[in-house]
């Protein structure tokens, strides 16, 4: 239940919002860190808001996910005196259950952390490149 989280603190945690520029996925994902063993993943599509929010449900959780019973996330963006001073506040919740809120600080416009696992066949070579446009669905991303 919600209150599992109370007695596991978080050692670390990463929200990653992408509801604006020229083509907005209206996602948000996050990762929480509470011990190397114990890492949630979770990932919501939104919707805008009339308020300024956004809005969605939590469709996709892995990794410990028996600390993380959460169903919905509200975002709402805190404006600050410049760009790299903008918070997101984000409140988890979980119908009937205490709601969650974190308040996590602007870091970049850009994504920049990629985990690949690499496996192979026994006696196989294993492939460690990956051709990031090789997917014929990339848009018109530059790399």
């Amino acid at each position: 239940g919600a209150g599992n989280e109370a007695s596991l603190p978080v050692t670390a945690e990463d929200l990653r919002l992408d509801v604006d520029g020229h083509y907005p996925q209206m996602t948000v994902s996050g990762r929480i860190r509470r011990s190397p063993a114990s890492i949630t993943y979770w990932i919501a599509e939104l919707t805008s808001q009339p308020d300024g929010t956004w809005t969605g449900g939590i469709w996709y959780k892995s990794g410990d996910v028996s600390t993380f019973p959460y169903s919905t996330v509200a975002i709402k963006v805190l404006p600050g005196a410049s760009s790299g001073q903008q918070r997101a506040q984000a409140t988890f919740s979980a119908g009937g259950g205490k709601d969650r809120i974190r308040l996590y600080t602007y870091e970049s416009p850009y994504f920049h952390t990629v985990d690949f696992e690499f496996d192979s066949a026994q006696g196989e070579a294993p492939t460690l490149s990956v051709d990031t446009c090789a997917h014929p669905n990339r848009g018109n991303a530059s790399l």
